[in-house]
Protein backbone atom coordinates (compact mmCIF):
# COMPACT_ATOMS: atom_id res chain seq x y z
CA UNK A 1 0.00 0.00 0.00
CA UNK A 2 1.73 3.33 -0.79
CA UNK A 3 2.56 6.30 1.81
CA UNK A 4 -0.68 7.96 0.40
CA UNK A 5 -3.14 5.31 1.38
CA UNK A 6 -1.42 4.77 4.43
CA UNK A 7 -2.24 8.68 5.28
CA UNK A 8 -6.03 8.81 4.24
CA UNK A 9 -6.73 5.43 6.02
CA UNK A 10 -4.92 6.75 8.97
CA UNK A 11 -6.41 10.56 8.69
CA UNK A 12 -10.07 8.80 8.43
CA UNK A 13 -9.65 6.26 11.33
CA UNK A 14 -7.97 9.65 13.10
CA UNK A 15 -11.21 11.23 12.59
CA UNK A 16 -13.99 8.91 12.71
CA UNK A 17 -12.76 8.21 15.74
CA UNK A 18 -13.49 11.23 17.15
CA UNK A 19 -17.26 10.36 16.16
CA UNK A 20 -17.07 12.35 12.99
CA UNK A 21 -18.07 11.90 9.93
CA UNK A 22 -15.62 12.31 7.17
CA UNK A 23 -15.25 12.19 3.71
CA UNK A 24 -11.76 12.63 2.86
CA UNK A 25 -10.61 14.46 -0.12
CA UNK A 26 -6.86 15.05 0.20
CA UNK A 27 -6.55 18.27 -2.30
CA UNK A 28 -9.50 19.67 -0.08
CA UNK A 29 -7.92 18.44 3.35
CA UNK A 30 -4.79 19.74 2.15
CA UNK A 31 -5.87 22.78 0.74
CA UNK A 32 -7.62 23.67 3.71
CA UNK A 33 -5.44 22.95 6.14
CA UNK A 34 -2.77 25.41 4.65
CA UNK A 35 -5.35 27.97 5.74
CA UNK A 36 -6.24 26.89 9.38
CA UNK A 37 -2.78 25.28 10.71
CA UNK A 38 0.79 26.87 11.35
CA UNK A 39 2.42 26.24 8.49
CA UNK A 40 5.52 23.77 8.23
CA UNK A 41 8.26 26.45 9.04
CA UNK A 42 6.87 28.18 11.34
CA UNK A 43 5.58 25.19 13.43
CA UNK A 44 9.33 23.40 13.04
CA UNK A 45 11.37 26.15 14.22
CA UNK A 46 12.41 26.08 10.95
CA UNK A 47 12.71 29.55 10.25
CA UNK A 48 16.12 30.29 11.58
CA UNK A 49 15.86 31.04 15.29
CA UNK A 50 15.06 27.85 17.89
CA UNK A 51 12.12 26.06 18.50
CA UNK A 52 9.65 27.51 20.53
CA UNK A 53 8.69 25.54 23.70
CA UNK A 54 5.38 24.49 22.34
CA UNK A 55 7.07 23.20 18.89
CA UNK A 56 9.74 21.01 21.33
CA UNK A 57 6.85 19.90 23.44
CA UNK A 58 5.21 18.63 20.12
CA UNK A 59 8.41 17.06 18.58
CA UNK A 60 8.71 15.33 21.89
CA UNK A 61 5.05 13.71 22.15
CA UNK A 62 5.86 12.66 19.11
CA UNK A 63 9.41 10.97 19.87
CA UNK A 64 7.65 9.13 22.29
CA UNK A 65 4.29 8.28 20.58
CA UNK A 66 7.11 6.99 17.97
CA UNK A 67 9.02 5.11 21.04
CA UNK A 68 5.84 3.45 21.96
CA UNK A 69 4.98 2.45 18.84
CA UNK A 70 8.02 0.37 17.62
CA UNK A 71 7.10 -1.50 21.04
CA UNK A 72 3.55 -2.37 20.67
CA UNK A 73 3.32 -4.10 17.22
CA UNK A 74 0.36 -2.13 16.39
CA UNK A 75 -0.10 -1.02 12.77
CA UNK A 76 1.61 1.50 10.36
CA UNK A 77 -1.95 3.28 9.71
CA UNK A 78 -2.80 2.65 13.80
CA UNK A 79 0.79 4.60 14.32
CA UNK A 80 -0.06 7.79 12.25
CA UNK A 81 -3.51 7.98 13.76
CA UNK A 82 -1.98 8.49 16.97
CA UNK A 83 0.69 10.92 15.43
CA UNK A 84 -2.43 13.03 14.09
CA UNK A 85 -4.26 13.02 17.37
CA UNK A 86 -0.97 13.80 18.82
CA UNK A 87 -0.89 16.81 16.45
CA UNK A 88 -4.62 17.90 17.24
CA UNK A 89 -3.85 18.73 20.66
CA UNK A 90 -1.14 20.84 19.91
CA UNK A 91 -3.63 22.98 17.11
CA UNK A 92 -1.78 21.24 14.04
CA UNK A 93 -3.84 20.16 11.16
CA UNK A 94 -1.91 19.11 8.76
CA UNK A 95 1.05 16.44 10.62
CA UNK A 96 2.10 15.46 7.57
CA UNK A 97 3.54 19.12 6.21
CA UNK A 98 5.28 19.98 9.79
CA UNK A 99 8.90 18.99 9.71
CA UNK A 100 8.88 18.84 13.34
CA UNK A 101 6.59 15.21 13.13
CA UNK A 102 8.90 14.03 10.74
CA UNK A 103 12.17 15.04 13.30
CA UNK A 104 9.81 13.70 16.23
CA UNK A 105 9.53 10.23 14.72
CA UNK A 106 13.15 9.86 13.95
CA UNK A 107 14.03 10.51 17.24
CA UNK A 108 11.22 8.43 18.43
CA UNK A 109 13.08 5.56 15.88
CA UNK A 110 16.72 6.07 17.13
CA UNK A 111 15.45 5.87 20.81
CA UNK A 112 13.55 2.80 20.28
CA UNK A 113 16.68 1.25 18.91
CA UNK A 114 15.35 0.32 15.08
CA UNK A 115 18.11 -0.06 12.71
CA UNK A 116 18.99 -1.88 9.34
CA UNK A 117 16.03 -2.98 7.09
CA UNK A 118 13.07 -2.06 9.17
CA UNK A 119 14.54 1.61 9.55
CA UNK A 120 14.62 1.51 5.87
CA UNK A 121 11.04 0.32 5.49
CA UNK A 122 9.51 2.81 8.31
CA UNK A 123 11.05 5.56 6.94
CA UNK A 124 10.00 4.49 3.08
CA UNK A 125 6.79 4.00 4.51
CA UNK A 126 6.64 7.41 6.16
CA UNK A 127 8.27 9.50 4.17
CA UNK A 128 6.91 8.15 0.64
CA UNK A 129 9.12 9.98 -1.88
CA UNK A 130 9.28 13.44 -0.24
CA UNK A 131 12.89 14.46 0.32
CA UNK A 132 12.41 17.00 2.69
CA UNK A 133 10.46 14.75 5.18
CA UNK A 134 13.23 11.61 4.57
CA UNK A 135 15.77 14.55 5.87
CA UNK A 136 13.81 15.40 8.73
CA UNK A 137 13.36 12.01 9.92
CA UNK A 138 17.04 11.16 9.46
CA UNK A 139 18.09 14.64 10.88
CA UNK A 140 16.21 13.51 13.93
CA UNK A 141 17.26 10.10 13.73
CA UNK A 142 21.01 11.19 13.39
CA UNK A 143 20.67 13.92 16.20
CA UNK A 144 18.80 11.07 18.77
CA UNK A 145 21.67 8.42 17.93
CA UNK A 146 24.49 10.64 19.07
Amino acid sequence: MTTFRWMAIASVVGLAAGGCSVSYSSKSLSESSHGSSRSSESSSGSSGGEPSATDTAYRDDVRDQTVAFVGSGESLEAFQASVGGVARRYGIVDWEASRTTYVGIGQGLAAAKVRGDWLATLESELTGSDPDRRSALRQGYDAASR
